[in-house]
């Protein structure tokens, strides 16, 4: 059985180690004089936290949580590894995504990371990546009916938009030539 003390021990350290990688991801609040101003905290306060010296508690959570921009519940989350978090989108959003698209989002961040990576010299060795990611049916089928339709003069050109009309050429029916 885990003694009372253990338990509060392991409470400082979760709440030191994610204050440690919020700081690492916010630059505004990366020292800890900066957190202390950000949280209107003091900065003996933020250095008891971070050396596990203080008792959790709520009201500091918050205080920490709003002084890094985020929700107290990020702050906590205890499935937030180095990159959760970090994650520029909505993990429930992406969840509901199909296969297909997650698979265009990881492609697409792989060669935004390689590319960076090949402009600082970070990159071992330049790779050449080439992969086709096959359409979706609904984007089959968008293509299908776009490619089906009828050109017309009603058609918009690059430079028209719907509320300007096409120049139309030639004789205006109805209209002389007389002066």
């Amino acid at each position: 059985m885990i003694g009372p003390m253990s338990k509060d021990l392991s409470m400082r350290k979760f709440l030191a180690d994610k204050v440690r990688l919020w700081m690492g991801r916010v630059p505004a609040a990366d020292t800890q004089a900066k957190l202390a101003a950000r949280a209107k905290m003091s900065q003996s306060s933020i250095h008891r936290v971070l050396h596990q010296d203080t008792e959790p508690e709520l009201t500091t959570a918050y205080k920490l949580a709003s002084a890094f921009g985020i929700s107290i519940a990020q702050l906590l989350d205890d499935n937030d590894a180095e990159g959760i978090a970090a994650f520029p989108v909505d993990p429930k959003r992406f969840a509901r995504l199909p296969a297909s698209e997650k698979e265009k989002i990881r492609a697409f961040a792989e060669f935004v990371v390689a590319a960076y990576e090949a402009s600082t010299g970070g990159a071992d060795e330049l790779k050449s990546l080439s992969e086709t990611i096959p359409a979706t049916d609904d984007e089959r089928s968008l293509v299908e009916r776009v490619a089906q339709r009828d050109l017309t003069t009603d058609t918009l050109s690059e430079h028209e938009t719907n509320s300007q009309p096409a120049r139309r050429r030639g004789k205006i029916r109805g209209a002389s030539n007389s002066h």
